[in-house]
């Protein structure tokens, strides 16, 4: 991981690219701890059977990610991370299969992502945002 985040980062010298606002900057120190911590937090995560992005999100912010991204980080993660709990509970028979409840609990969550984002563009959510990190 060391090696390509260094051969990224020459990649984007060579190209002369400006460094894109909200990307965390890390040293040789941060590049060490970081895994270590991502590794803690998963296992963390893991023992107390929670998605991950009760921990994951407030690191992200702590290492200087936008709010944004790390958001839609820990989304995409969890994405991943349930789709294989679903899989292990359905081939151990643990959970019965049942597209009804399935499909209603996509809509479901869709139609929260869209009111979600409807709401986060609003100027107030924008004016306090401190208030939905925490």
């Amino acid at each position: 991981a060391i090696r390509f985040m260094r051969e990224l980062a020459e990649w984007h010298a060579s190209r002369h690219d400006p460094p894109v606002q909200g990307d965390p900057v890390l040293g040789r120190a941060g590049l060490l701890v970081v895994p270590f911590l991502a590794m803690a937090v998963g296992l963390l995560a893991g023992l107390l059977g929670l998605g991950g992005g009760e921990f994951m999100v407030p690191l992200l912010l702590e290492l200087g990610v936008q709010a944004r991204v790390a958001a839609a980080t820990s989304g995409f993660l969890i994405f991943f991370n349930t789709s294989s709990n679903v899989v292990h509970y359905l081939v151990a028979g643990t959970i019965e299969p049942f597209m009804g409840y399935g499909i209603a609990c996509f809509f479901m969550a869709m139609m929260g992502s869209f009111c979600g984002l409807l709401a986060g563009n609003t100027q107030y959510v924008r004016n306090h945002s401190y208030i939905i990190i925490f």
